[in-house]
């Protein structure tokens, strides 16, 4: 049992993907994801979602990114984190 009312995991899975995809446009396309859920967000939680590119590198012809991305709260603990692999369209095409 939660003490307070708590925001569902999905939610803060969401939070991730949106930034991801406002990230990489809409010419590109997420190959994979691989979401955890760390700590529970209490409602009035604030979060900073945060990335980095891992790496870049292309395979079978594709050109890919790895990014990690996670969600912070107030505290600056993660409660979210998030591997994502993007295909990214090349602008000589």
């Amino acid at each position: 049992d939660a003490p307070l009312a708590n925001v569902p995991g999905i939610h803060s899975e969401m939070m991730l993907v949106h930034i991801v995809t406002d990230w990489m446009g809409d010419d590109a396309f997420v190959r994979s994801i691989d979401s955890q859920d760390r700590r529970m967000v209490y409602l009035g939680d604030m979060t900073w979602v945060k990335g980095r590119v891992k790496r870049k590198f292309e395979e079978n012809g594709e050109r890919l990114v790895e990014l990690d991305v996670w969600g912070e709260d107030q505290d600056g603990q993660v409660h979210t984190k998030s591997a994502y692999i993007v295909k990214l369209i090349s602008k000589a095409e």
